[in-house]
């Protein structure tokens, strides 16, 4: 949950929410600084009640983790029936990883572990139990090109934090 942007909104909207984050730091400032209910740990490591949750938000998570498939089966578990994920992700196939190719900010072996195309990313989500719901990109953003532009004379891109011309796959399942 990071530092509880997401779970703020969620609770100003009148849902009661709960987070997960493996940083200790970050849960320990969602709790003391927003008095949010923020777990510290994975969905590995710590206990949450089977079909206890009408819905599970994941936003630039799943290719962080070493066992996406085995994650997702964990999440249609702590579902209730009727529930929905909504969940974001890198699009492997997308417009600015064709672009930009191994030079793209999605490639980063050491944070991200697994990338999606959209077919994969679905037979990953019927295999743990989900029903697509809805399927959506997010345009290409002008600063996107503009980065393309700003490679130093050597040759070498350098990619900035920025991801504004990454598209990004957005789920709704039930």
């Amino acid at each position: 949950c990071a530092l509880g942007n997401f779970l703020l909104e969620a609770r100003s909207a009148g849902w009661e929410a709960i987070g997960l984050e493996p940083s200790p730091y970050a849960a320990g400032y969602c709790r003391e600084q927003h008095r949010l209910l923020v777990e510290t740990g994975t969905l590995e490591t710590v206990s949450l009640p089977p079909a206890a949750f009408d819905g599970v938000y994941m936003s630039e998570v799943l290719e962080h983790l070493a066992d996406p498939c085995g994650s997702l089966e964990r999440i249609w578990g702590l579902l209730r029936p009727g529930g929905a994920l909504v969940l974001t992700t890198p699009n492997l196939t997308g417009l600015g990883t064709q672009l930009l190719g191994s030079q793209s900010v999605i490639f980063r072996p050491s944070e991200h572990l697994v990338l999606y195309s959209k077919s994969a990313l679905l037979k990953a989500l019927r295999l743990a139990g989900f029903r697509v719901l809805s399927v959506r990109t997010r345009n290409l953003l002008l600063s996107g090109f503009a980065r393309l532009l700003r490679r130093p004379a050597s040759g070498v891109f350098l990619p900035a934090r920025d991801p504004a011309y990454r598209r990004t796959f957005h789920f709704l399942y039930h």
